[in-house]
């Protein structure tokens, strides 16, 4: 991993716990989350819909929807400070100026009734202390520098008038305006055609290279992820269960969860084969069932699976997984039917 200049990662989160009050009962859809990510690395969360990926993102930033969820314990130390336990006042100048976020829908994060302009300069106004025409000319110069058409006149307009791709463009310049050291990329893609989607995640590529920023990118598509991060880690059922550099995740994967997503890809020019299917989905996290939350899944699954949690274990350089069959899967080297 890349230390941050102190000699630790640039962020690490230990034991994060987010709970959500339903029904009389609470469900734990972030349970016991830990990671690092490091000065200028790029690291992949990769999972299904329903793992707590963007939750986890959310509550970093404690952003995470309050009265419906809550943060029941961890801490998340950026430069050795405690996210989780700064004061909000203090949070809130660190949000957009040392960490910003790109959020997936960028029509419901957009203010509808501001131009695109003006919710760019806002946060250099703020951060940076720069006038509104200093501010609304450094807007007009991050829009073209994440490859907007006719700056001065996107600018200008609001987002209805805007594609999806332009919007996220907008997005993605309001985030960087004040040069945050981390940026947090939630399935930045979401709701776009492919051809856009890959300029996007070519632009945030760049600009994390060009501004030496540490990116942490969330998304459901492992084969996406496999291809611009340093560094993945699989997410299920609000858990991480393997963590590994990009080669040796695709190499030697350990969880069959991992083993399934890799298996779901669809491969270009193989016609004949069929895609490969995880039976079932993932469990409402207030009725997991006991012992891996994987096991009613998994093709890898013994007796002992369904009774004992397994806890994350080092494989060696870097690598560590939450699996008792793991060098089973390991061996075995691809999903059952795939």
């Amino acid at each position: 991993m890349t230390a941050d200049q102190g000699g630790g990662p640039l962020l690490r989160v230990e034991d994060l716990v987010v709970e959500i009050p339903r029904d009389g009962m609470v469900s734990t859809p972030v349970d016991g989350v830990s990671f690092e990510v490091g000065s200028r690395e790029s690291v992949g969360v990769v999972g299904e819909s329903g793992c707590g990926k963007s939750l986890t993102a959310l509550a970093l930033l404690r952003l995470h929807p309050r009265g419906a969820a809550h943060i029941r314990r961890g801490r998340a130390l950026f430069r050795g400070e405690d996210l989780l336990a700064m004061d909000i006042d203090r949070l809130r100048k660190w949000r957009g100026r040392r960490i910003s976020m790109v959020f997936q829908e960028p029509m419901t994060s957009l203010n509808p009734v501001f131009q695109c302009g003006d919710q760019i300069a806002e946060g250099m106004q703020v951060h940076l202390g720069l006038s509104r025409q200093q501010a609304r000319d450094r807007a007009i110069s991050l829009l073209e520098e994440v490859g907007m058409d006719h700056p001065a006149r996107r600018a200008g307009q609001y987002p209805h008038e805007l594609s999806g791709g332009m919007r996220q463009r907008v997005m993605i310049a309001m985030a960087i305006a004040c040069s945050p050291d981390l940026l947090l990329a939630d399935e930045p893609t979401t709701a776009l055609d492919v051809t856009v989607q890959a300029r996007i995640l070519d632009l945030l590529e760049r600009l994390q290279e060009e501004r030496a920023m540490s990116l942490l990118h969330i998304t459901h598509d492992l084969a996406l992820v496999s291809q611009r991060s340093n560094r993945i880690l699989v997410m299920y059922s609000g858990r991480i269960v393997e963590s590994a550099k990009t080669a040796q995740l695709v190499a030697e994967a350990a969880h069959p969860y991992t083993l399934g997503l890799f298996a779901c890809r669809p491969r270009l020019g193989d016609r004949r084969r069929r895609l490969s299917l995880i039976e079932g989905s993932v469990p409402d996290p207030a009725h997991r069932p006991q012992g891996c939350a994987f096991h009613p899944r998994c093709p890898f699954a013994t007796a002992r699976c369904g009774q004992e949690r397994p806890e994350m274990q080092s494989l060696g350089a870097g690598h560590a997984v939450a699996c008792f069959e793991a060098e089973r899967v390991r061996e075995a080297g691809r999903w059952p039917d795939a």
